[in-house]
């Protein structure tokens, strides 16, 4: 589930004033109906009335609210579990890490013994240590691209805490 999926702000609004202006097109349908000349039997009309709920304005604005709270809630939530999903890369490079120094410590040691012992095995050594370089370069990249998709989602809360000010 990426950022864009989430609601923009935009249209959370657009729901609340199109409800609002619903609400004041029901007030105004209701109220005509009963100044009207159209005569009902007092029975009947209290069953209407009992049967039709129309929300306030201000439980609409919480509503609106809400939908605002909620978006920030799970943003916040995506927020961690890309953290946790960066720290365990992070571990993970810092591993390969260790790994391509101690093969470039195998490579560049000047003992004798150590050269006529990983001579035969240089090439192996240089193939795992471009393996291990690719690996950290990948995983390192995959890191830069969470940490860009966190600053979006900051961004994103940033402006939705707006759009509560704001109204």
């Amino acid at each position: 589930m990426t950022i864009h999926e989430e609601k923009d702000n935009d249209e959370i609004y657009n729901e609340y004033i199109i409800e609002c202006t619903n609400i004041s097109f029901i007030r105004i349908g209701i109220s005509l109906t009963n100044d009207s000349d159209f005569i009902e039997s007092e029975s009947e009309s209290e069953s209407d009335e009992q049967n039709t709920y129309i929300k306030s304005y201000d439980e609409v604005y919480f509503d609106y609210l809400s939908k605002l709270d909620k978006k920030i809630d799970r943003l916040f939530y995506k927020q961690e579990q890309i953290q946790e999903q960066i720290n365990s890369l992070t571990l993970e490079n810092k591993i390969t890490s260790d790994n391509i120094n101690f093969i470039e410590a195998k490579l560049s040691n000047k003992n004798i013994l150590s050269i006529i012992k990983y001579y035969s095995s240089k090439e192996d050594l240089v193939n795992q240590l471009d393996k291990e370089n690719k690996k950290y370069n990948n995983t390192f990249n995959v890191i830069t691209k969470l940490h860009e998709v966190i600053l979006e989602i900051d961004d994103e809360i940033k402006n939705t805490k707006m759009y509560k000010e704001f109204e």
